[in-house]
């Protein structure tokens, strides 16, 4: 039993590892002048660890999200095969061997040496608490002495040098604390504190996707908790909140051009012009040579665009049909809420590779079922967590 316990803990940690930690490593990297990819050095210390944690193998556990993100991945990186792309066909698909489905496979290896195929979510949901108070304060402290500014005014911190990544980063924290967490008389100085570094952290950044993906997902966090007359007031404030930065605040984060969601929009236009297998799309890393005539890694930056160009209309079904099975079987907790945040961020921003947290976190989610937390964040001094046999 304590071998068991331990060996949990310590899968918690690398899920940690590989969920929360990415950004600190590129800092780190980035300030001592280390020039490896910090998500490279995260992947071979999760396989390693990951690997001595393997002793026996027992049964597979067969489940219809496992089959078809199986099927999606191997639509993506077997499109390599008829792209017209060189280059950033083969930048891509090693980007997501190593980010996203080798740490997927390490999990899967994990949960078939395990008689127990479900997460520890009470050890899991604390350690994420843990880190996450301390990511936040190292996010601040490193924004406040070495932040960049891009071309655009946002801010962000050596080895991002991107707002959007960097309000992503903070954004998922903030989900962890809004949802793990519940203010007492002992912690609710550094509860509140520390998220209102979050909101001055993402406002700096100046990156409206991932600041709106927060307020959304935390209005489903709030729906499984509260009654529809409070989740109406909490949107009633966020409109108001909204039109008064239109009103009085203006700047990037409140201009009402908003020019990158009609640079995304202003792609849709472009598809009549272009010349593509509709489909099975033009293969992986095509995005760029496709649509601009250089062979570099390029993205519309949303994922059903990015799979209808390069993967047709079949990698975007196969998608859809993923997603389907995770909203059906949904259940609360901090993984299906960090994966609800993270595939609304990928709606404006980021790539495939980019948005890897997205297809992590929908695998650990299978993991998860039937071992739902749900806090109920009464008055000081009410009950502790349930833990909610689904």
């Amino acid at each position: 039993m304590g071998y068991t316990i331990q060996r949990s803990a310590t899968f918690n940690n690398l899920c940690a590892l590989v969920i929360l930690f990415p950004v600190f490593f590129s800092f780190v990297f980035a300030m001592i002048g280390i020039p490896v990819p910090s998500y490279l050095a995260i992947i071979v210390i999760f396989t390693i660890i990951g690997t001595l944690l393997v002793n026996r193998l027992f049964t597979f556990s067969a489940d219809w999200l496992k089959i078809v993100m199986a099927l999606l991945f191997l639509w993506i990186l077997g499109s390599i095969s008829y792209t017209n792309s060189v280059i950033a066909s083969k930048e891509k698909f090693i980007s997501i061997v190593y980010n996203t489905v080798l740490p997927i496979f390490m999990i899967e290896l994990f949960f078939l040496s395990s008689e127990k195929k479900q997460i520890n979510l009470l050890d899991l949901e604390k350690k994420f608490l843990l880190y996450s108070y301390c990511l936040i304060w190292f996010a601040f402290f490193a924004f406040l002495l070495f932040r960049v500014r891009d071309e655009t005014g946002r801010y962000s911190i050596p080895g991002l040098n991107n707002p959007i990544w960097f309000s992503r980063f903070i954004g998922m924290l903030m989900i962890v604390l809004l949802y793990c967490e519940k203010p007492t008389n002992k912690n609710v100085v550094l509860y509140f504190s520390s998220i209102l570094i979050a909101l001055f952290l993402m406002f700096a950044g100046g990156s409206r996707g991932p600041l709106l993906a927060v307020i959304i997902t935390y209005c489903f966090i709030k729906s499984y908790l509260v009654s529809k007359k409070k989740i109406i007031l909490i949107l009633t404030l966020i409109v108001l909140l909204i039109l008064i930065g239109f009103k009085f605040v203006g700047g990037y984060l409140f201009e009402t051009n908003f020019y990158s969601l009609s640079e995304r929009v202003n792609l849709v236009g472009l598809f009549s012009s272009l010349k593509f297998d509709y489909l099975k799309g033009n293969g992986i890393g095509s995005y760029s040579i496709s649509f601009f005539g250089k062979d570099v890694v390029q993205y519309p930056h949303n994922v059903f665009l990015e799979l209808f160009i390069e993967n047709g209309i079949i990698g975007v079904l196969i998608f859809i049909v993923v997603m389907g099975i995770f909203f059906k079987k949904f259940q609360p907790n901090i993984i299906t809420f960090l994966c609800f945040f993270y595939f609304l961020s990928s709606l404006p921003s980021g790539d495939i590779p980019g948005n890897n947290n997205l297809y992590i976190l929908l695998y650990l989610s299978i993991y998860a079922r039937g071992n739902t937390l749900i806090y109920y964040h009464g008055s000081r001094g009410s009950e502790p967590p349930q833990l909610l046999a689904a």
